[in-house]
């Protein structure tokens, strides 16, 4: 595609965290990183610097240790999960974890009919 350009997550990162970090309070990294999604994103954080929290997708959850000061979170994969994670400012500006949740999603919980639409239609844009 012309005007289009791929590049590597930690390039497309060292472009925009300046800007983005003199802007806000906290910068939230949301990854999708296929099946190493949480080695990725730890490779990513040691990599660049600038994130506050990294939240990523995993099959099989195991504790992340923080690195370089970042948060860690998690969702689970195919909407299998919902994450609550409650981060608080010192006086200094210094951010921490105060209240940390996972609540594995079950059949109880309805699928949003619009959601549902636009998967489906990814699924059969996809097969072409």
């Amino acid at each position: 595609l012309k005007g289009f350009e791929v590049i590597p997550p930690e390039a497309a990162l060292d472009r925009l965290l300046p800007e983005v970090r003199g802007k806000a309070d906290l910068v939230i990294l949301l990854t999708q990183l296929g099946e190493l999604g949480e080695k990725r994103a730890l490779a990513l954080v040691e990599a660049v610097s600038g994130i506050d929290v990294a939240v990523f997708s995993v099959r099989n959850y195991i504790v992340t240790p923080t690195r370089k000061n970042v948060i860690f979170f998690h969702t689970g994969t195919d909407g299998s999960m919902m994450g609550l994670v409650t981060i608080t400012f010192d006086d200094k500006g210094a951010h921490g974890v105060s209240e940390r949740r996972s609540i594995q999603l079950g059949p109880s919980v309805p699928d949003n009919r619009e959601m549902v639409g636009l998967v489906e239609t990814y699924k059969k844009e996809s097969r072409k």
